[in-house]
């Protein structure tokens, strides 16, 4: 999958050195040459490029048209609703590209939804998030509130989990919920399909509502 970052910030090169290591073509852009200097020196001249984010001839010049996700987080969150804008305009026919964005100030983030940006990350809940990672009580991670009281959470397959061994299929999950992306025990992304095996130590990454959260955690963790 071809991802472009937009801004170099403190999570852009453990985010794209993660997606290049999961076999994904990753490409930063950013208006600041030297931040741009600085990732090039970290991880090679190829990783980005110092160019106008916000003008629609640059993301084309860099292959906007192939690109599956564009990922906005800069520090400006005029920056990040504005090349969102731009992206999705230009790809309004492919309805497999999502825009991803982080949204620097609270009070910003009805803009964002006003827009339709597919995914919006709020700094707070970024850092709420990061928090409780680093003292879990149980294998579910809250990774952030989506629009229609629903949200993105991932939870870990436990050793012995009745539903390890099953198929996708298999598994009845509550009304709204879908499991959008699986992460093996070796870090690696799992193609879904209804024959898609679940395992242990997998991480099921799911939109759930959230008065479900409570049963899809009990569904999926559950001992024999």
């Amino acid at each position: 999958m071809y991802i472009i970052i937009v801004g170099v910030e403190n999570i852009t090169s453990e985010l794209s050195y993660s997606l290049n290591s999961q076999g994904h073509e990753v490409f930063v852009i950013d208006n600041n040459l030297e931040k741009i200097k600085i990732l090039q020196e970290q991880q090679g001249l190829s990783i980005g490029k110092y160019i106008d984010v916000s003008n629609k001839s640059s993301l084309v010049e860099i292959g906007i048209e192939r690109a599956e996700r564009l990922i906005a987080v800069s520090s400006s969150d005029a920056i990040n609703l504005t090349v969102c804008q731009i992206a999705k305009n230009i790809m309004v026919d492919n309805s497999n590209f999502k825009c991803i964005a982080v949204v620097n100030e609270p009070k910003n983030h009805e803009l964002f939804e006003i827009n339709d940006i597919d995914i919006i990350a709020n700094q707070v809940d970024l850092l709420v998030s990061y928090i409780a990672n680093a003292i879990p009580s149980h294998p579910i991670i809250r990774l952030m509130p989506l629009p229609n009281s629903q949200e993105l959470i991932s939870i870990k397959i436990p050793t012995s989990g009745v539903v390890s061994d099953k198929l996708i299929n298999d598994i009845i999950l509550p009304y709204g919920c879908s499991i959008v992306l699986i992460i093996d025990i070796d870090g690696k992304n799992k193609l879904i399909t209804d024959r898609t095996v679940i395992n242990s130590g997998d991480e099921i990454i799911l939109i759930t509502n959230l008065n479900a959260i409570n049963e899809v955690w009990n569904l999926l963790t559950e001992l024999r």
